[in-house]
């Protein structure tokens, strides 16, 4: 396959009047090889059973690629740091405040006895019940403006579902893509729970020759609801995400990508 490549030499340029030349020249180059990876795993659904990177750089005619590339761009851009403190949630803090917070609970001891730091602690010991109090006295000192109600939290308490038949396809339900293929695989987990809440996770890796490639995009979370054909999903961090769903021989597709649905084994 024609190797993607996502840098001054090559830019993402969409095609469609509607939007405008995507410009990844200032993005980490960490961002750019995870786009160049979800785009390189994922088929452009236009029929052309390429993948999105490679039917961006041969079928320049298509307006499906481009739109799609558009998404996973805004939503690399829009993702927040991967800190998982396991038993408290930073998720409703700035990508620069996460960071600050992290460095200051890494530099801490938890004075419960453990010899490790209150960082160490919140993810290695889940029993301890001093680490939990003391980082939340950390976090409010470190990012006091933050302490409130979250932009994510904001949004979703707007999410209102109409229950008609869309919601009656999803609700309780966990939604599973999986793509293998060109050396590739992806799974994304989607759990859409009854009290209109969610979480979501995935993780994708390619093996070759020259060695093995993975990411994960840890756990996210928010809230959801869906209106019509259109599945809205609000995160954490403020950032949302719609999808139009369909039914074809008894799949549900979002965006005209397949997804399984499967009982829900983290929430109802």
């Amino acid at each position: 396959m024609q190797r993607f490549v996502l840098t001054t030499l090559f830019l993402v340029v969409l095609s469609n009047a509607n939007y405008a030349q995507v410009d990844v020249s200032d993005l980490t180059p960490k961002q750019q090889n995870r786009i160049e990876q979800i785009l390189a795993a994922s088929t452009c659904p236009c029929g052309c059973d390429m993948t999105i990177a490679t039917c961006l750089v041969d079928d320049p005619t298509c307006e499906t690629s481009p739109e799609l590339a558009r998404k996973v761009v805004d939503e690399i851009i829009n993702e927040t740091p991967k800190i998982d403190l396991k038993r408290v949630d930073i998720s409703h803090l700035s990508n620069e405040q996460q960071v600050e917070v992290y460095k200051v609970l890494s530099s801490k001891n938890c004075t419960c006895g453990c010899g490790m730091t209150l960082a160490k602690c919140l993810v290695d010991d889940p029993t301890c019940d001093v680490s939990p109090k003391l980082a939340m006295a950390e976090i409010k000192r470190s990012a006091p403006e933050k302490s409130g109600p979250t932009p994510g939290a904001s949004i979703a308490r707007r999410l209102k579902s109409d229950r008609g038949k869309w919601y009656k396809e999803v609700v309780g339900k966990q939604l599973v893509y999986i793509y293998v293929g060109n050396g590739y695989r992806k799974k994304e987990k989607i759990w859409l729970c009854s009290d209109g809440t969610f979480q979501s996770s995935g993780y994708g890796g390619s093996i070759s020759s020259l060695g093995s490639v993975a990411f994960s995009d840890g756990g996210r979370h928010g809230n959801w609801a869906v209106n019509s054909d259109i599945l809205t999903l609000a995160f954490g961090n403020g950032s949302s995400a719609k999808y139009k769903l369909s039914l074809y021989d008894g799949f549900l597709y979002l965006d005209n990508t397949r997804y399984f649905r499967t009982d829900n084994d983290v929430c109802k």
